[in-house]
């Protein structure tokens, strides 16, 4: 039986509104940020110490956008189920470690669907083990199937509580099956309510809740349709919507403006 001592610690510790461990990742990260941005309306470092993703597991992606962010030899690195799962959970101890026991982390670095399901769950499920609220970030160019694949188990039961994904629609995009070069945003409007749609099935089906952002890269070329994209996206029931100009890394060749 545990010490009495130990777990009336354990529940002090646990009923505090702010962690030891997260108190102590707030000042680190504070004490991180630059002067200038160290304002009284500054979130960071006060309240919260911002997002966390995983950096070059599974840089592997089957589309050919531009621009790109990823190097001209990605689709040559390991991405195997037991590579990923094992980098990912290095990662997230480390992230654990350095800035406290709970944080939400993106799966980031490649298209997620294409890591096989089991190591795509077990790699969320990881995630959870350091404390983290995963979200996988995609293309959304995938189906029913491969999303059922990875949230239920081998038994038909839900393996994950919720899922949370990162959809990633935008006009620059090369290979989507069905718009494999689209004219403009409106293009990608049936893609997007196809990508909610499975979710909602996912639900209805098997009881299992989603938290569903959209990102769009933003460059000078569909500057012009971001408003309309905001209008016709909102209906769609994404929780979030993201819009992120473009930042001139990765490869090189794949940029056009």
């Amino acid at each position: 039986m545990e010490d009495p001592g130990v777990q009336l610690r354990g529940w002090w510790e646990r009923t505090r509104p702010v962690s030891r461990l997260h108190a102590r990742a707030l000042a680190r990260r504070w004490a991180e940020l630059p002067e200038s941005a160290r304002t009284p309306a500054q979130l960071v470092g006060r309240h919260a110490l911002g997002c966390e993703g995983t950096h070059g597991v599974f840089p592997k992606c089957n589309l050919t956008c531009s621009p790109c962010y990823h190097s001209h030899d990605a689709n040559k690195v390991r991405v195997d189920g037991a590579h990923t799962v094992a980098e990912v959970d290095a990662q997230m101890t480390y992230l654990e470690e350095t800035r406290g026991p709970h944080g939400h982390a993106q799966l980031i670095g490649g298209e997620v669907s294409l890591l096989d399901p089991d190591a795509h769950a077990e790699t969320l499920l990881a995630m959870r083990r350091h404390g983290r609220e995963p979200m996988s970030m995609t293309h959304g160019d995938f189906d029913d199937g491969y999303l059922a694949s990875v949230v239920l188990g081998p038994d038909g039961r839900p393996r994950l509580p919720r899922v949370s994904f990162a959809g990633h629609f935008d006009s620059l995009m090369r290979g989507r099956r069905g718009v494999p070069r689209p004219r403009g945003e409106a293009d990608l409007a049936p893609y997007r309510r196809q990508f909610v749609a499975m979710f909602r099935r996912l639900r209805s089906e098997h009881g299992v809740p989603s938290y569903l952002a959209h990102n769009m890269t933003v460059t000078p070329r569909n500057l012009p349709e971001v408003a309309e994209a905001v209008r016709t996206t909102v209906p769609m029931g994404f929780d979030m919507l993201s819009f992120q100009p473009a930042a001139f890394v990765g490869d090189e060749r794949r940029w056009r403006e």
